[in-house]
């Protein structure tokens, strides 16, 4: 147990922790050094920094959680410095990549799950003490933002800035979406508390506090996961790890409706009927003539009056089905709806976006009432 630090619970620094494979130890990659299985709690700044580090393992099994007292402090955070810093003015460029973070429990920490902290033109460099290419004085950067800029000015990126994946859409009981060729995708339980994981578009992405599955992408970097059954509704998040071991921060949530059940359903055997004696024919009624129908007046379907709010596929109710061809059409799985105007729960006049699926959600789960759709 790694708790109540005032600054990082692990601080990892300054070299390779990777053995090579010519000194006969590990596979074709070498041998990581792994941290596993730790509870790392209530320190003050990082749960872990992995600064100018390369060959680690983070995982599985460890819990990070309640780490950090600013914006800037992070579950597991990743940066590179200048060398002069770390070894005494030689000016050499240790790279930060090859980090491996895998089946962790991570939530509650007050920056991001996993902050990649790449190019920051406000800042110049890094975050904490690292030096700025261009000034030469230190540079303490603002808090964490989602994603990772590459460096204009070098190759050398923590853990590459790898992408994380693009969660698209749920398709019966699997998760459909794209990452980086034939990278694992490892999917968890996402965990919004604090709510400051927000992209530039407000969009959560993780934390990731459970893990449930993981599953490789193809050649082209598309993938379908096939979800564990009786998965109950709630948020989804993932990392992709490619195939030098760079592991990404957390992706932007996916709302799922759940999963189907385990148990097949039991078939309710009937009884046979018993055979009876077949009826005499008797002599056949003659017809009389029937009364001609007429015309059942139909209810105009174009007037204000006959919309439902949130019901974008015009079948006359609004519900989960609603809120999914809303995340559909979002991820481009679509191109328009029958009624896409009435999609616009909270009248932001914005084109629809996972917040209205998720009001409708909440409106079908009697989380709110009718009077909580509004549709202008």
């Amino acid at each position: 147990t790694f708790s109540d630090s005032e600054r990082d619970g692990i601080d990892i620094c300054c070299g390779g922790f990777q053995f090579p494979t010519d000194l006969g130890r590990g596979d074709a990659e070498g041998l990581k050094s792994i941290i596993s299985d730790n509870v790392i709690e209530g320190n003050g700044d990082d749960g872990i920094d992995i600064e100018s580090s390369t060959g680690l393992n983070i995982g599985p099994g460890n819990e990070i959680f309640d780490n950090g007292t600013r914006a800037g402090d992070n579950g597991i955070e990743i940066d590179w410095c200048l060398g002069f810093l770390t070894f005494g003015g030689v000016g050499a460029k240790v790279p930060a990549s090859r980090n491996t973070i895998t089946e962790n429990m991570i939530y509650d920490n007050a920056g991001l799950a996993i902050d990649l902290v790449g190019f920051s033109a406000a800042a110049g460099m890094v975050k904490n003490a690292c030096t700025g290419e261009a000034t030469g004085g230190l540079i303490l950067a603002a808090g964490s933002t989602v994603g990772c800029v590459p460096f204009p000015s070098t190759a050398i990126n923590p853990n590459d800035c790898l992408p994380f994946p693009v969660l698209a859409t749920q398709a019966g009981d699997k998760l459909i979406g794209t990452a980086c060729s034939e990278c694992l995708v490892e999917v968890f339980w996402a965990d919004n508390d604090p709510e400051n994981q927000d992209d530039a578009d407000g969009d959560p992405h993780g934390e990731g506090y459970r893990f449930i599955i993981s599953e490789k992408a193809d050649e082209d970097g598309d993938f379908s996961i096939d979800l564990p059954c009786d998965l109950d509704a709630g948020d989804l998040t993932a990392t992709a790890t490619d195939k030098l071991k760079n592991t990404s921060e957390f992706s932007e949530n996916q709302i799922t409706l759940g999963t189907s059940s385990c148990e097949p359903p039991t078939a309710v055997p009937t009884e046979t009927p018993v055979a009876t004696d077949t009826p005499v024919t008797t002599d056949t009624p003659v017809a009389t003539d029937t009364p001609v129908a007429t015309d059942t007046p139909v209810p105009p379907t174009d007037t204000p009056e006959s919309k439902v709010c949130g019901d974008v596929n015009e079948d006359g109710v609004t519900n989960s089905v609603d809120a999914t061809l809303i995340l559909q059409l979002k991820a481009g799985l679509i191109s328009s709806l029958p009624n896409e105007s009435s999609g616009d729960v909270n009248n932001s006049g914005l084109p629809l976006t996972s917040v209205d699926a998720a009001i409708i959600l909440q409106f079908t789960a009697d989380l709110i009432g009718e009077d909580a759709l509004d549709c202008g």
